[in-house]
């Protein structure tokens, strides 16, 4: 996150992006400056991984004091977004979408990107506890510590929640204990590899070659 904050032209456009993400939702997009301000006060250990990243070359070595405190505070910026959970749920359908805003149809981000952005969701957007969600849920998600959990379900939708109580990862514990019980009542909103279950695949595969004998008759 601290590294993709780096390019000049993204600081620019990043905040309309969160604009059209979640074009459409009744309620739109703010800034928290309370939690900016805390961030930037108390984050010694994001300044520190800033500098680790200027020492391992992820970050332009050439670059200022200043600019490395404009990259720093805008990444501040980004923790200190704020919407409501409809909002959420908007944004986390337009990346099941493709990137497509559902409302506005609005291509924000390409298929590419939003494929890039969906696998981090999976392998650490559940910090500490992402290598078991992804065994046991098996969906990209972004967990906040303000306790809100965004689900993304590709090509169907999202679960967007909000639950402030947190488990010792951080994680809201009615929002992952949430996302667990509509799997189990869901046939849709399953783990992704589900369907490769070796039964449904030879069904999927005869029934294929009935389509392609029907249609070759």
């Amino acid at each position: 996150a601290v590294v993709s904050t780096q390019s000049g032209h993204y600081g620019r456009d990043c905040f309309s992006r969160y604009g059209r993400l979640a074009k459409g939702a009744m309620s739109p997009v703010s800034f928290n400056n309370t939690v900016y301000l805390s961030e930037k006060h108390m984050g010694h250990r994001n300044y520190a991984i800033l500098h680790y990243l200027v020492n391992k070359g992820c970050i332009d070595k050439s670059l200022s004091s200043a600019n490395l405190t404009e990259i720093i505070d805008l990444y501040f910026q980004l923790c200190s977004v704020e919407m409501n959970t409809e909002t959420l749920a908007v944004v986390g359908g337009t990346l099941a979408n493709g990137g497509r805003n559902i409302f506005t149809h609005d291509q924000v981000f390409t298929a590419d990107t939003v494929r890039n952005m969906c696998s981090l969701m999976l392998m650490c957007g559940m910090y500490n506890y992402s290598g078991r969600w992804a065994f046991e849920v098996g969906l990209p998600a972004k967990s906040g510590v303000s306790g809100a959990i965004l689900v993304v379900i590709p090509k169907l939708g999202a679960l967007a929640m909000w639950a402030p109580l947190l488990d010792t990862y951080g994680n809201s514990v009615k929002g992952t204990k949430f996302t667990r019980i509509v799997q189990e009542r869901s046939d849709t909103i399953t783990h992704m590899f589900r369907n490769l279950n070796a039964e449904r695949i030879q069904k999927r595969k005869k029934y294929r070659l009935r389509l392609c004998v029907d249609t070759t008759a």
